[in-house]
């Protein structure tokens, strides 16, 4: 779908270039067989036209970049075993828009040492998704595995290590070592939207 969208653009852009080249033609031919300011018009238009294929360049330049800093960027999911199946659409979601997340159950395979690929998984991710729910704060243990493997992570200073972002499910309060990252809350009807333009950060 990005693809053809940019292929669209690109036509456009080689169509309006065409007649920015064609209206400058024209208006020199006009401008040296006659006296008349009618050149004026196709000057106009050769001016208009190029400053039309400049911007859809421009446009779909953008639409590439997004695309690439898309396909870049590595997500952790951390989250309560209770909230698999609301973690399970964001990881599908996630996918869909291009992002690379990881989810234990997604991820992980029989026999691997799940805590070291884990924490593997956490040092290569751009972000860690620290999912907040009524599940996750009651849930002994949350904080202090993955979620405190990156802390400490984010406590070095190699200015490599994933960013973290504590999602709320519901309106359960943040625990305290995740209070100091502003959130973004789901279930607000724009809560995703504020996810994605967080990634775009990077």
């Amino acid at each position: 779908m990005m693809n053809q969208e940019k292929s669209r653009l690109m036509l456009f852009a080689t169509i309006a270039a065409i007649v920015a080249v064609a209206g400058n033609f024209i208006s020199a031919s006009v401008l040296l067989q006659t006296e008349s300011n009618s050149w004026l018009v196709f000057s106009a238009i050769a001016v208009g036209s190029s400053l039309l294929a400049a911007y859809v360049t421009l446009v779909a330049s953008q639409k590439q970049s997004l695309e690439a800093r898309k396909t870049k960027t590595r997500v952790f999911l951390s989250y309560a075993r209770e909230d698999e199946e609301q973690v399970d659409k964001l990881y599908k979601k996630l996918q869909s828009e291009g992002f690379e997340p990881w989810m234990d159950v997604k991820n992980l395979t029989p026999g691997e040492n799940w805590v070291r690929s884990t924490e593997q998984a956490i040092e290569d991710s751009n972000f860690l998704l620290a999912v907040i729910s009524r599940n996750s704060i009651d849930k002994r243990g949350f904080v202090q595995t993955e979620i405190k493997f990156a802390l400490d992570l984010a406590s070095e200073e190699s200015g490599q290590n994933a960013r973290i972002i504590p999602v709320r499910l519901d309106n359960s309060s943040i625990p305290e070592p995740l209070s100091k990252f502003y959130a973004v809350n789901l279930f607000d009807a724009n809560g995703f939207d504020k996810l994605v333009r967080a990634f775009q950060t990077i």
